[in-house]
């Protein structure tokens, strides 16, 4: 089986100057952008996540469809929100037609911490 082709690669500033520049790019864009927005805490369905959708974790487990909201709210769902800022994304393209995307990003993460804790720990003295 011949490797899958690389049709585009973006830095990250490309990303942030150009924005996203294919259809398979539009639509990652546009979830990146509806994580930013997403009030996790609330464990709603999110939209991005299809019958036939396959995420491939790190880990080496894939989870299929309905099983993708329910993993993300039990691994994110106690923080405030996430946003990704991008580094570099590759769009691949296999002989079947099927479209990867691989993105080098860093994910930042907002803990809900009340205002009170927040002020003890700015009084906190650092060694």
């Amino acid at each position: 089986m011949p490797p899958p082709r690389v049709i585009s690669f973006l830095t990250g500033a490309d990303w942030a100057a150009k924005g996203p520049q294919t259809p398979a790019q539009r639509f990652y864009g546009a979830y990146a952008s509806a994580i930013k927005e997403f009030d996790l805490t609330a464990h709603r369905k999110h939209q991005f996540y299809a019958e036939h959708a396959i995420f491939h974790n790190q880990n080496g487990v894939d989870y299929h469809g309905t099983e993708i909201w329910p993993w993300i709210i039990k691994l994110f769902g106690e923080f405030a929100r996430l946003e990704h800022d991008f580094h570099a994304v590759w769009e691949l393209e296999k002989d079947d037609g099927t479209i990867h995307l691989i993105a080098r990003v860093t994910r930042n993460i907002w803990l809900p911490v009340p205002i009170s804790m927040a002020r003890q720990l700015l009084a906190f003295p650092c060694p």
